[in-house]
C-alpha cells in the first residue's frame, strides 16, 4: 500500500478564507528612494568637482593675466633702464664735458666741432630704443640746446618749461610730463656746488608706447601707462576700449593716489573689470592692465555648459528609472501577486494552517506565498521521489528476469549435453556455478553492491561459460585489487560488458581472447574488457554516436543503462579498439567520497529505461 501526502488526497477540501490584502508596494519606494539618494550623491559631487574646477580655472586665469601685467611692467622697466644708461653714457663723454666748460661767450666757429660731436652722440642716443621720439642735449653754461636733428638753439618755450620744471621736482624726477609728453631726463652735476652742469632728456614716443600697450590688450583687455608729476597726467591705452579714457584715467588716478596696486576688481562706466596696477621701476610711472567679465565669462562658460550636462543626465537618468521600475519591477510585481492572490482564492495555493502574519505590502505578501509554494512542492517531490523509488524496484526485477532467460536456457540444453554424455563431474560443477550466479542475480533488488560481489558474479558468469565454450575462448581475469574489494558500484555494471565481448565479438571465433584489467588512478578506478574479435571501424562509430545520444525515447540496451547510471555518480562508459585488436570498454569507477555510490543506495535513483540484455551492434 502506497502511502501518499494529504495534498495528493482527493477527499473534498474546504475552501480558503479569502485573505487578499491589500498591498502596498513598497519595494519600488524603496528602489527609487536608494537610487535618488545614490543620483543626488553622485550629482552632488559632480557639482562640487565641477566649481571646483571652475574655481581653478578662473585662479589659474587671474594668475596667468598677472603674469601677462607683469611681463608688460617688466619690458617697460627694462626699456626705459636701457635708455637711462645711454644718457648717462652719453653724459660721461669728453665733448660733453668740454662743452660743459665752455663760456657763454664763445662764438659758433669755435664750438663747431664740439657742436657736431655732441650732434652724433644725442642721434646715437636716439637710436637706442624704438620707445625714443627725440633726443636733446641742454647745457646751462651756453644756454644751448643740441638736438639729434642735427639743431643748436636756444631753448624753446616748451624746452624751458620742461627745464624748469625738472629742478622743482624733489629729487629731480627722471620721468616728467610736460605739454601732454612723457619725456625721460637725467644731468650731469658738478663736483663742487653739485649744480647741474648738463641736462639730457628723451621723449618718448606716444605711438610706440601705445603699440606696446596693445602687445599686452588681447580680448577685449585694455593696457594704458600713466604718470604725474602731481599737476601734469600723462596716459596712453591700448585702443578699442570699451570704456571712455577719461573715466580709465579717473579709475588708474584713484588707484595711484590710493595706492591700490596689485589686482582687484573694479567698475569703469558701470562695467565690470579686473585691474591690475603696477608701478614701473623707480620711476613716477605706472601700468593698469583691464581685463572685462567678459574674458572670465568665456573662461567659465564651458563648466556651466557641463553643470547644464550634468543636470539633464541626472533628470533623464531618473526618468529613465522611474519608467524601469514601473516596467520591470511594479508592473510583473502587482502581475505576480494578483496571480498569487488568484490562487489562494481558487485554493491552488494552500493558506497556512496557523493563519499566516498580517500582510500589508508587496515583499510581505511575496514572501509568504513563495513560502507556501515552497512547501507544496517540497512535498510534491517527495512524493514523486517515493514514487520513482518504487518504479526503479520495479525495473530492477524486469532487469533481473531479462538477464535470466537466454543465459538460462544456454545453461540447461550445456546439462542435456553433459547428462547424455555421462559426464557427472561436469554436471556438478556446472549445477555449483549455476547455483552461485542465479543465487547474486535473484536476490533482492539491492541497487549497490560491492565490487567484490560484482567481481565474483563475473568469475562464476565466465567460468560457466568456459565450460560451455570450452578451449574456444580463453578468459583472462586480472585478480582484483585488494584496496577496491569493498567499493561501492551500482549491481549489473560489469556483466554486460562480457555479455558483448562473448555474444557480439569472439562467439564464433577459434582462439578467441577476453582480458579483464584494472588500471587504478588517485580519484578513479578504470576497468577494462577487451577481446581479439573483429570490430568494423563503422560498427563502432555507429554504437559510440548511440551511447553519446541524449534521446531519451531512443531504446536502452545494456550498455547504454550501465553509462547512464554511471554518469549519475561522477563515472562514465567509453568503447573503442582494445589494445587485442577487436573490442573494448572501459568503465570508470569514482573514488572521491564526494562521488560516492552509495548516495544511489540511498536514494534508488537509477535511470527509469527499458533495458535488453546485449547491445545489437556488430562488435559491442
Amino acid at each position: 500500500m502506497v502511502k501518499t501526502h494529504e495534498f495528493c488526497s482527493k477527499e473534498a477540501r474546504p475552501m480558503p478564507q479569502d485573505r487578499t490584502p491589500q498591498l502596498s508596494f513598497n519595494l519600488s519606494r524603496r528602489l527609487i528612494s536608494i537610487f535618488l539618494v545614490s543620483v543626488l550623491a553622485v550629482y552632488t559631487a559632480g557639482i562640487t568637482v565641477t566649481l571646483r574646477l571652475r574655481r581653478s580655472a578662473m585662479q589659474d586665469w587671474q594668475a596667468a593675466y598677472t603674469a601677462q601685467a607683469a611681463d608688460f611692467t617688466d619690458q617697460l622697466n627694462t626699456e626705459l633702464l636701457r635708455i637711462r644708461t645711454q644718457m648717462k653714457y652719453t653724459l660721461t663723454r669728453s665733448v660733453t664735458l668740454r662743452l660743459t666748460l665752455t663760456p657763454r661767450q664763445a662764438s659758433f666757429p669755435a664750438l663747431y666741432d664740439s657742436i657736431l660731436r655732441m650732434t652724433e652722440q644725442v642721434y646715437t642716443m636716439q637710436n637706442t630704443s624704438s620707445l625714443i621720439q627725440s633726443t636733446t642735449a641742454y647745457f646751462p653754461s651756453l644756454n644751448k640746446t643740441i638736438h639729434s636733428s642735427g639743431t643748436y638753439n636756444d631753448p624753446t618755450a616748451l624746452e624751458q618749461q620742461l627745464i624748469e620744471a625738472y629742478y622743482a621736482a624733489p629729487g629731480h624726477s627722471a620721468v616728467l610730463t610736460v605739454g601732454g609728453r612723457l619725456y625721460l631726463v637725467s644731468d650731469a652735476t658738478s663736483f663742487n656746488n653739485k649744480t647741474s652742469t648738463a641736462l639730457v632728456w628723451a621723449e618718448l614716443s606716444t605711438a610706440a608706447l601705445t603699440r606696446l600697450c596693445s602687445q599686452y590688450a588681447e580680448n577685449g583687455q585694455t593696457t594704458a601707462i600713466y604718470c604725474t608729476d602731481g599737476s601734469n597726467i600723462f596716459t596712453v591705452r591700448s585702443p578699442g576700449s570699451a570704456s571712455a579714457p577719461a573715466a580709465l584715467v579717473v579709475n588708474i588716478q584713484d588707484a595711484v593716489l590710493n595706492e591700490f596696486t596689485g589686482s582687484t576688481e573694479t567698475k569703469v562706466d558701470a562695467a565690470e573689470y579686473l585691474r591690475i596696477v603696477q608701478p614701473v621701476g623707480s620711476w613716477s610711472l605706472w601700468t593698469a592692465s583691464y581685463a572685462g567679465t567678459d574674458a572670465l565669462r568665456e573662461v567659465t562658460a564651458s563648466f556651466a555648459v557641463w553643470i547644464g550636462v550634468q543636470t539633464i543626465i541626472m533628470l533623464l537618468a531618473v526618468g529613465i528609472f522611474l519608467f524601469l521600475v514601473w516596467r520591470l519591477i511594479t508592473k510583473p510585481f502587482r502581475q505576480i501577486a494578483k496571480q498569487l492572490q488568484t490562487m489562494e482564492q481558487t485554493g491552488m495555493l494552500l493558506p497556512d494552517p496557523k493563519g499566516g502574519p498580517a500582510i500589508s505590502n508587496d515583499m510581505d505578501f511575496l514572501h509568504y506565498a513563495f513560502a507556501q509554494l515552497g512547501s507544496q512542492l517540497q512535498a510534491t517531490l517527495e512524493q514523486a521521489y517515493h514514487n520513482k523509488e518504487l518504479a526503479y524496484q520495479s525495473e530492477i526485477k524486469y532487469l533481473q528476469a531479462q538477464i535470466n532467460p537466454h543465459f538460462l536456457y544456454n545453461s540447461f540444453y550445456h546439462l542435456y549435453r553433459m547428462a547424455k554424455m555421462e559426464d557427472t563431474d561436469g554436471i556438478a560443477e556446472m549445477s555449483l556455478k549455476l547455483s552461485s550466479y542465479y543465487r547474486y542475480i535473484t536476490r533482492s533488488a539491492q541497487p549497490v553492491v560491492t565490487l567484490a560481489m560484482e567481481y565474483q558474479n563475473i568469475v562464476d558468469y565466465t567460468e560457466i561459460q568456459t565450460i560451455r565454450f570450452g578451449d574456444r575462448i580463453t578468459v583472462q581475469l586480472q585478480p582484483l585489487p585488494e584496496p577496491y574489494r569493498e567499493l561501492a558500484v551500482p549491481r549489473f555494471i560489469l556483466q554486460p560488458l562480457f555479455e558483448n565481448a562473448y555474444n557480439h565479438g569472439v562467439e564464433k571465433m577459434e582462439n578467441g581472447l577476453i582480458q579483464l584489467r584494472f588500471k587504478m588512478k588517485p580519484e578513479f578506478l578504470n576497468i577494462y574488457v577487451e577481446n581479439n574479435g573483429s570490430c568494423p571501424d563503422a560498427e563502432l562509430e555507429k554504437l559510440t554516436q548511440y551511447l553519446n545520444s541524449t534521446d531519451r525515447k531512443a531504446e536502452c540496451t545494456a550498455l547504454k543503462n550501465v553509462k547512464l547510471r554511471m554518469q549519475m555518480q561522477g563515472g562514465d562508459l567509453q568503447v573503442s579498439h582494445g589494445t587485442l585488436g577487436g573490442f573494448g570498454v572501459s568503465l570508470r569507477l569514482p573514488l572521491h567520497p564526494a562521488h560516492s555510490l552509495n548516495t544511489e543506495q540511498q536514494n534508488g535513483q537509477p535511470q527509469k529505461e527499458e533495458t535488453s540484455h546485449a547491445d545489437t551492434v556488430a562488435c559491442g
